[in-house]
């Protein structure tokens, strides 16, 4: 039997290697693509998730702002790039005392003594927003907003807090049905009540940066990165908005006009990084905050 032991032409080779070739370009190129798409989208992804957390903080600190403080300008500042607010927790975190107030022996925060009282709460949910033994309140009048004293939580329960004075009480402090608990930054860092929070963008550095101050004391950190617009907008209740869309940064809203804000209008622009995809993205979100206390 003859065999063909006949082979392949170099031709014939050349043609092969060239189509692998090209049918591995167009491969790899699908799969650049669509990895490039995937990053792309996880940072668009990512961005947004900053933008959307930073905002909703912005909108918790404002709808809280002026809650059992007793000023007339929640709004301390009202600027088109900054926006400062007076507000009786920096951390936002609040527990509505119950009915009846206190289940324990004492029953109130005694002249000279520094035991501890058993609070109960409202809700179940309120309690978990305090930590034990690292989370410091005061306690305050819903109707005039006068603070009551500094405490330390020491006890977390389903339905209460357990607090020890801090100082002792020069007269009894005896907490009510509907007074509120607040959380405060820690007293050796001297607070005061109650505590100013400030929005601000850093345009060298695209950093969303939130402050709070209690006295002497401040702490800075960052809402979110990546943030290449802030911007405030200021509704009055005769129904104006303030200032004009096109004004310069820095522009405030006047002094006189403070009292006269119900609702704040934040526009906030983010951009994605370039270094993985080699372009970046423009996203944008916006809100309105009603102003609780107006």
């Amino acid at each position: 039997m003859v065999r063909n032991s006949r082979g392949f032409t170099l031709v014939e080779l050349l043609v092969v290697a060239a189509i692998t070739g090209i049918v591995a370009a167009a491969i790899l190129s699908l799969y650049i693509n669509v990895m490039r798409s995937t990053v792309a989208s996880e940072e668009v992804a990512e961005v947004q998730q900053g933008m959307r957390i930073a905002l909703e903080q912005m909108a918790r600190d404002i709808r809280m702002s002026g809650f059992l403080v007793p000023t007339e300008n929640p709004i301390s500042e009202a600027r088109n790039d900054r926006i400062t607010m007076v507000t009786s927790s920096a951390f936002n975190s609040f527990a509505r005392i119950g009915n009846p107030p206190v289940t324990t022996t004492p029953t109130f925060f005694a002249t000279g003594s520094t035991a501890a009282v058993t609070i109960n709460v409202v809700s179940d949910a309120m309690p978990r927003l305090f930590s034990e033994n690292s989370s410091y309140v005061r306690i305050v009048r819903t109707a005039s907003g006068d603070e009551l004293g500094a405490f330390k939580v020491i006890g977390v329960n389903n339905s209460s807090l357990r607090l020890e004075p801090l100082d002792v009480p020069a007269e009894d402090v005896v907490p009510t049905a509907g007074d509120f608990i607040v959380q405060v930054p820690s007293p050796s860092d001297d607070p005061t009540f109650p505590n100013v929070v400030t929005y601000w963008l850093e345009d060298e550095t695209n950093i969303l940066r939130r402050e709070w101050k209690a006295g002497a004391t401040n702490d800075q950190r960052t809402a979110a990165i990546n943030i290449t617009g802030l911007r405030f907008a200021y509704l009055l209740d005769n129904g104006s908005e303030l200032p004009d869309p096109n004004a310069a940064p820095g522009t405030a809203v006047a002094d006189n006009l403070l009292d006269n804000i119900v609702a704040v209008r934040i526009f906030l622009t983010g951009l994605t990084e370039e270094r993985k995809t080699g372009e970046s993205r423009v996203r944008e979100l916006q809100t309105t905050v009603k102003l609780r206390n107006k």
